[in-house]
């Protein structure tokens, strides 16, 4: 089985690391991503359009496992997280990098059909008007507005390990 496996170029772990310290929280993510960074070798993927990614079992060579953003097919799947997910993730942030075009073409692609269809605004379109602004009638109360997200930079160990797999 090892001639079928593939490694994790130096910048899936850096993504895979980044992945990690974005979700320190999340014992489950830290878990799934430590589980794929202990074992040098992984399942290959086998196709990846930038909305759904197939990876070769690594247990059972027979079965195909299907990730999306939904969720897997893998008997861990039902979990929030699995290595099949941590690697979707992974190729998903590599795609955005490389090709962001071709992967807002392949959200595009795989939009079912109705939702590709142009809708209509609930208010008048500002580029329609020809004379006034129509007034709108708002609530007296709106809800409070969400906090926006802090990100924090890096840890020392993870800025150190990018550093390591990165040299100037």
């Amino acid at each position: 089985m090892s001639a079928l496996m593939g490694k994790l170029s130096g910048q899936q772990i850096a993504l895979a690391l980044v992945l990690k310290e974005l979700h320190h929280g999340d014992d489950a993510a830290s878990r799934a991503v430590d589980r794929l960074l202990k074992d040098p070798l992984v399942p290959p993927l086998i196709s990846f359009d930038g909305v759904e990614a197939i990876f070769q079992s690594g247990s059972e060579p027979e079965v195909q496992n299907v990730t999306t953003a939904e969720g897997c097919s893998c008997r861990g799947g039902r979990h929030p997280w699995c290595v099949h997910r941590v690697r979707f993730r992974i190729l998903m942030a590599e795609m955005a990098l490389r090709d962001p075009l071709g992967l807002l073409s392949a959200f595009v692609e795989h939009t079912p059909d109705d939702l590709r269809r142009p809708q209509p605004y609930p208010w008048p379109s500002p580029a329609r008007l020809t004379s006034s602004i129509p007034e709108l009638s708002l609530p007296d109360s709106l809800p409070p507005a969400r906090p926006l997200p802090r990100v924090s930079p890096p840890s020392v160990d993870l800025q150190r390990e990018i550093d390591e797999l990165f040299p100037d």
